[in-house]
């Protein structure tokens, strides 16, 4: 049963605000449910919404040696000093929450991948993970 979206409703929304990704180096999104993952040569975005509770939830990983983190697009934001993790909104109950949500991930993305293209990328992943 959805409580708030669909996952049709979600993916279509989804897809339109996070396109520049493809645009940077990530293949289409291989949708699975309510979750998307994006992938280039040395990073992975994953975006999950959780219809229970009505929130995104997006993890950016890469190798690092043998290690795969997985780090919380939050602590990324805010570990790179781009700003407070407030910032990024993560509640989409109405389609109007949803569509800022996920603008709001987009932007805080767009400022963290430079981050994670650059000499801190290791320690980022590594200091994030999990987190």
């Amino acid at each position: 049963m959805t409580k708030y979206f669909s996952t049709a409703d979600f993916v279509a929304l989804a897809e339109v605000s996070w396109a520049f990704l493809t645009d940077d180096g990530f293949g289409q999104p291989e949708v699975q449910g309510r979750r998307l993952v994006y992938r280039s040569d040395d990073l992975t975005v994953e975006a999950l919404f959780d219809d229970r509770d009505g929130r995104i939830e997006m993890r950016v990983g890469g190798a690092v040696g043998e290690r795969r983190p997985r780090a919380g697009l939050s602590c990324l934001y805010t570990t790179a000093r781009i700003g407070p993790a407030q910032e990024i909104a993560d509640i989409g109950r109405t389609e109007r929450q949803l569509r800022l949500a996920l603008e709001s991930h987009a932007t805080a993305l767009r400022a963290v991948l430079p981050h994670l293209r650059g000499p801190r990328r290791d320690e980022l992943l590594i200091s994030c993970h999990g987190r």
